[in-house]
């Protein structure tokens, strides 16, 4: 089974477990939020729209944290596995958030635009070292 597949077949309840499996989850996302927030402020104040690019964004739920605790921000989710896209894109769409989904690998071309923020919760890891190098170097261009 495929990662994409393997991660669809559990796309309903991926959350569920994922309190339970990252240790001190909510310092890590929190964190992860704390940090993001500071050049999307600084968007804010510029009177712009934030952007955030979320990869391998699953569920969405680092960018449904985000977007809670920073209303106004758009973000575009890019994941390889469809379904965990269409959770994430329900939740947004059920808070008014406006956003985009993109079914792509992280070894893909990334999508075109200007982002405030490029993130990354849990996805990262699945590349190998040059991929991981290739994606650090392609997304500050973004």
């Amino acid at each position: 089974m495929s990662v994409t597949a393997a991660f669809d077949a559990v796309a309903g309840s991926y959350d569920q477990a994922r309190r339970r499996l990252v240790p001190r989850f909510d310092d890590f996302y929190g964190t992860a939020v704390e940090v993001a927030a500071v050049p999307l402020r600084a968007a804010l104040a510029a009177g712009r729209t934030p952007e955030v690019l979320d990869l391998g964004a699953g569920t969405g739920l680092l960018s449904l944290l985000l977007t809670a605790a920073l209303p106004g921000v758009r973000v575009t989710l890019l994941d390889g596995a469809p379904r965990m896209l269409a959770v994430a894109a329900d939740a947004l769409a059920a808070r008014g958030v406006p956003h985009r989904t993109v079914v792509a690998d992280l070894a893909d071309p990334l999508p075109a635009g200007r982002y405030d923020a490029v993130v990354s919760a849990l996805a990262v890891h699945h590349l190998d070292d040059d991929g991981k190098r290739a994606l650090y170097r392609r997304a500050p261009r973004r």
